[in-house]
Parts: C-alpha cells; structure tokens; sequence
C-alpha cells in the first residue's frame, strides 16, 4: 500500500463518526484562556508518520454563528489568523471551497491550500463539518508559495444550553515542509491559539 492510500485509510478512520474521540490518545500540548491544544503522531505503516491536532473550546454563541463564521468570507478572514488571501467560493447549500494563504515568518515560505468544506449534519444542538485538502492542480501556483497537501479535519460543535457552545476542532495533514518542526511548530501553535480567541470573541459578538 503506498503512501497515499496509507494516508487515506488512516484519514478516514480518524474523522468517521466512529472515530475515536477520546483525549487519552493525545498529548495535551498547552492551553490558553481555556482553549487547549492536544496531538498526537499515528504511524502510516510506511516508516512515515503524521500529526493530528485537536483543538477544544468552550464559548457563547451558537450553532448557526460557528456556521457563518466557517462559510462567510469576510468572517472568516477575521477570525484566522496569520491570512494573506481568503477566498471562498462554489458556495452550494452544505458545501464550499476555501482558498487560504498563509503569511510565515522566515525561514518558512509563505503556505496556500484549498479546502472543501462540507456540513456531514447539523441540528439544532449539533453541527458537523468536515473539511480535507483538494487536488493541488487546482491551486494558483503562485511562485515562493508552499502548497499544503494531505489535509483532512472535522468542526463539531454541540449545544451546552441555549447560548452556548462546546467546539472540537481536528485536523491532520502530511508533512509538506522541509523546516524543522521545533521551528515551525511554536509559530503555528501560537497562531492557532490566536484564531480560535478571535473566533471565540466573534462567536460571543453575534
């Protein structure tokens, strides 16, 4: 089995809803402003190996508002952090595609991806939605810019009472950098916490 399909198979174990939502299997890796960051490396059965980060969080707000805030463009650039274009388009009912730059500081390149987003379900008191990484023919191309491949993650959210939240964020994506993870890693956990207080502070405003 090549990487690829490894990958998949992992993938799609990880963010079924069966998958295993326990916080045993993690890390906990910091917490802030009581958000807290959790990962985990699960082996791809080829000597390669890949991060899932888990992200929890309590917040005012509702199912409707993290719904907005996932498919609204301009609210969506204000909650994420470290952005230099947002782009959401082929918005079709439950799903859309998001096109995402990232600004790095160096040695990092700047980084872009495109998302699929799709709502897998949504109630009242529940909202799903799962995201993964497109083809990246479909992408720009823009030169100096690294093209973030492997991705896949899931929002859920479910209704605590009538004006509050609990969200669970995951996401797992493939190695696509040469940089090493104790330089990478404390630029993307510091900006990962900034987006979730603004999209926290976002939520509590609508």
């Amino acid at each position: 089995m090549n990487m690829a399909m490894t990958l998949f198979a992992i993938l799609a174990l990880c963010f079924s809803p069966q998958g295993n939502t326990d916080h045993k299997d993690y890390s906990h890796v910091s917490s802030s402003d009581g958000i807290d960051l959790y990962e985990r490396w699960i082996e791809t059965g080829s000597g390669e190996s890949v991060r899932e980060v888990m992200l929890t969080m309590q917040s005012r707000g509702s199912i409707p508002a993290l719904a907005r805030a996932l498919g609204n463009e301009t609210q969506f650039m204000a909650w994420h952090k470290g952005l230099d274009q947002c782009n959401i388009s082929d918005h079709r009912g439950n799903a859309w595609k998001i096109y995402l730059q990232y600004r790095t500081p160096w040695p990092m390149s700047n980084q872009e991806c495109l998302i699929q987003y799709r709502v897998a379900k949504r109630t009242e008191d529940q909202l799903r939605i799962d995201f993964y990484s497109l083809d990246n023919a479909e992408l720009p191309g823009t030169k100096r810019v690294d093209r973030i491949l492997g991705i896949q993650g899931s929002w859920e959210a479910t209704l605590i009472r009538s004006d509050q939240i609990n969200i669970v964020y995951r996401i797992l994506s493939a190695r696509s950098s040469s940089i090493p993870t104790w330089v990478s890693d404390p630029f993307v956990r510091k900006n990962t916490m900034n987006s979730f207080i603004a999209l926290r502070d976002l939520l509590q405003s609508n």
